[in-house]
């Protein structure tokens, strides 16, 4: 295995991490976490 393809592996676990750790943060509405925060914001509002 020549160093660019082992690089490559690389940037694409990383790649593959980030994105598992990016989606909970897009999906958070729908989570407890979501709720949570949106109450807070609407007692802030009030």
């Amino acid at each position: 295995m020549s160093n660019k393809t082992k690089r490559g592996i690389e940037i694409l676990i990383i790649g593959i991490i980030l994105f598992i750790s990016i989606i909970p943060l897009i999906h958070a509405d729908d989570t407890g976490v979501g709720q949570d925060i949106k109450r807070r914001r609407n007692k802030i509002a009030e």
